[in-house]
């Protein structure tokens, strides 16, 4: 059967963030590494994290938090953010994520 991936496990490469980041504001990211060295994934989560940076997306996580597992909260409210964000850039005509009024528990 398949095996059920928790958010670490998607995320852990920085890819997905990266792609994610480049369909929000195409061009942000122009070097992705598809890769499964922690060197590679530390830089995709470190170029990702400029991009937010640069779009004053808040809060930001640490490398750490996501390769280690060591906050999976704030990855999780950084992605909030990034889909929050997503709403303000004209540009972006992709999927949104439901507003909701409800405190996210983790």
């Amino acid at each position: 059967g398949a095996e059920a991936l928790c958010l670490q496990d998607l995320l852990r490469s920085g890819v997905l963030l990266c792609r994610v980041m480049n369909e929000v504001r195409p061009g942000t990211i122009l070097k992705i590494k598809e890769s499964d060295r922690p060197f590679d994934n530390m830089e995709n989560i470190g170029n990702y994290a400029k991009a937010c940076a640069r779009l004053s997306i808040q809060p930001m996580f640490e490398t750490p938090d996501l390769l280690d597992g060591k906050n999976l909260r704030c990855v999780a409210q950084n992605i909030h953010a990034l889909a929050r964000a997503a709403r303000s850039i004209s540009a972006y005509n992709g999927p949104l994520m439901a507003v909701t009024h409800e405190r996210m528990m983790l």
